[in-house]
């Protein structure tokens, strides 16, 4: 098996960072609440009213079902995303704090005996931490530079990762890394991207609806029906986009280790091909349907 000592670039040595999870955790951490008050409010609602008229058995048998789905989603939101929402790791050469909710633990890299990894590519992951006392940590991918932790502990202790699982955990978490920093740019013009699927969709319904001459459609109806596949074409030309371009990065990355920034010239030119393809694919359908 290979170890670090073999890979095909030098790691950072002297590595120091304070990491913390991407933003977009925090906005599913509140969503899961929201979705807990929203789900619990018919029943609940319904379930006082049963109460105020006297029907208390049947009042508990409901609040015990109503009760199922925002207690899942609370459970969730308090104990699996919130943990993350308020971590952050204080990455040094030779160990890391963890802080989280208050508290802090101390983790020194000459104590971890064990590393395993669990990720598939393009998607996601985690590695675990195996500590002398079987204490284990799991760090996720959605920390964001994780793999900086794997290169600390890559340079104290090169033997203790294989080169194949380290180099493969790096690239899958690099390529994530711009992924979302993709999304987080795109969502960041969101005025401009509602203007634009608005203003097509008009665009779109327009000559359909004036070409009819029986006016046969209803215009609300027919304008909604092509923002629905107006959107539809988007989002598959958006993960298309993104698919090409993390394939381009993992293809660069395995030429060039060090190769981690992402090259804005290139996804500018990719973006503005398929923005073009967009307006093709949609001005087809509008012809074929006129």
């Amino acid at each position: 098996m290979m170890t670090a000592a073999q890979l095909d670039f030098q790691v950072r040595p002297n590595l120091q960072r304070t990491l913390q999870y991407r933003p977009h955790i925090k906005m599913v951490y509140h969503m899961l609440r929201i979705c807990a008050i929203v789900w619990a409010f018919p029943p609940y609602s319904y379930v006082a009213y049963r109460v105020v008229g006297g029907d208390t058995h049947n009042a508990i048998t409901l609040l015990a079902m109503g009760s199922f789905f925002p207690a899942l989603f609370l459970l969730q939101a308090y104990f699996l995303i919130r943990p993350m929402v308020y971590t952050r790791v204080h990455l040094r050469p030779d160990g890391m704090t963890l802080e989280s909710l208050g508290s802090s633990k101390e983790i020194s890299f000459e104590k971890v005996k064990k590393i395993e990894f669990s990720h598939i590519s393009y998607l996601g992951g985690w590695f675990t931490l195996t500590l002398n006392g079987r204490e284990k940590y799991k760090i996720s991918m959605m920390l964001e530079r994780s793999e900086y932790i794997l290169e600390s502990l890559a340079h104290l202790n090169p033997k203790l990762i294989s080169a194949e699982k380290f180099m493969s955990y790096r690239e899958n978490a690099i390529v994530n890394d711009q992924g979302w920093s993709r999304t987080y740019d795109m969502f960041s013009q969101w005025k401009r991207i509602v203007s634009f699927y608005l203003t097509i969709t008009l665009i779109m319904a327009a000559p359909i609806y004036a070409f009819d001459p029986m006016r046969s459609e209803n215009p609300i109806q027919l304008f909604w029906t092509m923002l629905l596949i107006n959107i539809c074409v988007g989002f598959c030309k958006w993960q298309l986009n993104q698919g090409l371009q993390a394939m381009r990065v993992k293809k660069e990355m395995r030429i060039n280790p060090l190769h981690t920034r992402r090259d804005l010239a290139y996804e500018k030119k990719s973006n503005i091909w398929f923005f073009k393809a967009h307006l093709a694919i949609l001005g087809i359908i509008t012809i074929s349907l006129i």
